[in-house]
């Protein structure tokens, strides 16, 4: 059941809960868009935006945003997929690269343990999008 479409009822405590969460949405917004603008800012344009390029891509970043939220029928699939994807490289992967990286000279053990975990949680991920795809 969606939660949107649950009659509340007048509960005091569900419209709580609900403004709660929007304003929770509505205050964490900044903290997602302004990465995503100065990346934008420094990997696209190469150089200082003007407050109207600002207001340009800033807007057409949240209606892209927007957008896409707005064309997938679950958050499940969305968490699904970041699950699969993003998660086992920021948790597995790259602290492991990094070790690597950092410490060439360690044993042949050490290196294949990292290895093989890498190809292990690629092999995972691999395996939930295909089973999230094709279920």
């Amino acid at each position: 059941m969606n939660i949107l479409e649950v009659d509340y009822k007048g509960s005091t405590l569900f419209l709580i809960g609900v403004l709660s969460i929007f304003v929770s949405v509505v205050l964490a917004t900044p903290l997602c868009v302004i990465p995503g603008k100065d990346s934008i800012e420094r990997i696209i344009i190469k150089r200082t935006m003007d407050s109207n390029e600002n207001l340009r891509v800033t807007f057409w970043f949240i209606t892209i945003c927007w957008g896409l939220a707005c064309l997938v029928p679950n958050i499940g699939d969305i968490l699904t997929i970041i699950g699969a994807t993003t998660n086992p490289f920021v948790g597995f992967i790259l602290p492991i690269v990094f070790y690597l990286k950092l410490y060439p000279e360690i044993s042949f053990l050490k290196k294949f343990v990292g290895y093989s975990v890498i190809i292990l949680t690629v092999f995972s991920s691999t395996c939930i999008i295909y089973l999230f795809i094709y279920d």
